[in-house]
């Protein structure tokens, strides 16, 4: 909300006078070192002058990721952030104070804990514990421009990534100095390169590194093969989602804009199990340009595509987002719909045309994910 919307974030929380948007590390440094005001000659923020607010103009992203140092890990209490009992009381403690609904703690909490009662896929044994777990950022952006997707109000339009060496450095350091056996990859695309990939996975093996990974935002599908593959679940990748989102030719290409090949991603669902990789698929009904037809025919897909777990979820519009603009513009956003307590895994549909109604999604997705759930394949 506040990357996408920062001016509209100080109007409505007169307690906030000073927002960064976009990239903020030379921002923030350059707001600490100030002296006394000149916020005018800063760039990247959105703050209080007097009864108006002022937003600068943006800051121009950092062309060479490799220079910024890396995280003060010796700050981070781990004992508090690993995937433990305590780390689950201190997020919903955040959640509350965050003044976050009750529905929607227990939903968080529910999926972690889910996530903690799974097998680990490569040892045996049930969670918890990976152990310590830290995120790690390898790349910036997306070279992508998906209908629903905000992320470029943060990071721009230009992919950028760090060199593998760079990567491969922070990871043994977090992996021989702080313990960290779990690296959650926070990347909108960990894979858009398939050499950076190989290097990537070559490295950790190379560097004994005994550990695990997830790439939580989806992993880029045209980019994988039976060698890449091999590679990452070597590396400690046993678990891959790919965000699909329909499994309508149509509306993947015209109104989401992936241009994805559905039949490549059948490949990729048999490939993982030749090398063993728990492969799972993100997808979404309820987008303006549906028709009740095509969301069931992404339902049918999901079932049938071979992937090992599948993420159903109702389309959300978040601000920023063409999506959002479209629906603002063509009054397609029913009004119950709060995008300051938006979630991504809202089940509750917000979007209504003339080809479907917020009841007509939420039918469609709730009798999907009844089969997907009598499969044991619903990752919800």
């Amino acid at each position: 909300m506040l990357a996408a919307t920062p001016t509209r974030t100080l109007e409505e929380n007169p307690s906030i006078d000073i927002a960064v948007t976009g990239e903020g590390e030379l921002t923030l440094k350059e707001l600490l070192d100030r002296e006394g005001g000149g916020l005018d000659e800063i760039d990247g923020i959105v703050y209080r002058k007097g009864e108006k607010i002022v937003a600068n103009r943006p800051r121009k992203p950092v062309d060479n990721l490799d220079d910024i140092p890396f995280p003060r890990r010796d700050l981070v209490p781990f004992e508090d952030y690993s995937l433990g009992g305590a780390g689950i009381h201190r997020i919903k403690e955040l959640l509350t104070a965050l003044r976050f609904r009750e529905d929607k703690v227990r939903a968080v909490i529910g999926r972690i804990v889910k996530v903690l009662r799974r097998r680990d896929p490569r040892r045996g044994w049930r969670l918890p514990s990976y152990g310590r777990a830290a995120s790690v950022v390898t790349s910036r952006g997306c070279p992508f421009n998906c209908y629903f997707c905000a992320v470029r109000n943060v990071w721009g339009n230009t992919y950028r990534t760090r060199s593998p060496e760079n990567v491969l450095d922070e990871l043994t350091l977090l992996y021989k100095e702080y313990g960290v056996r779990h690296f959650g990859i926070v990347d909108d695309n960990f894979n858009i390169s398939k050499k950076r990939t190989i290097a990537i996975c070559q490295g950790v093996i190379d560097r004994g590194l005994d550990v695990t990974f997830r790439a939580d935002s989806g992993v880029y599908v045209a980019n994988l093969d039976e060698e890449t593959l091999s590679l990452m679940k070597r590396a400690g990748f046993h678990e891959l989602y790919f965000g699909i989102e329909s499994g309508n030719k149509w509306v993947l290409h015209n109104v989401i804009n992936k241009k994805i090949d559905l039949e490549k991603v059948r490949e990729v669902a048999r490939l993982c199990k030749k090398v063993g990789i728990v492969s799972g698929g993100y997808f979404m009904v309820g987008v303006p340009g549906e028709t009740i037809d095509s969301m069931e025919e992404t339902v049918r897909f999901a079932i049938d595509s071979g992937l090992d777990r599948i993420r159903l979820y109702t389309c959300q519009p978040f601000p920023g987002s063409r999506l959002y603009e479209d629906c603002q513009r063509e009054g397609w956003i029913t009004g119950d719909f709060d995008a300051s307590k938006a979630l991504i895994f809202d089940t509750k549909a917000h979007i209504k045309t003339s080809e479907f109604s917020p009841e007509d999604v939420t039918l469609v997705a709730e009798k999907g994910r009844a089969a997907l759930r009598q499969q044991k394949r619903l990752d919800m």
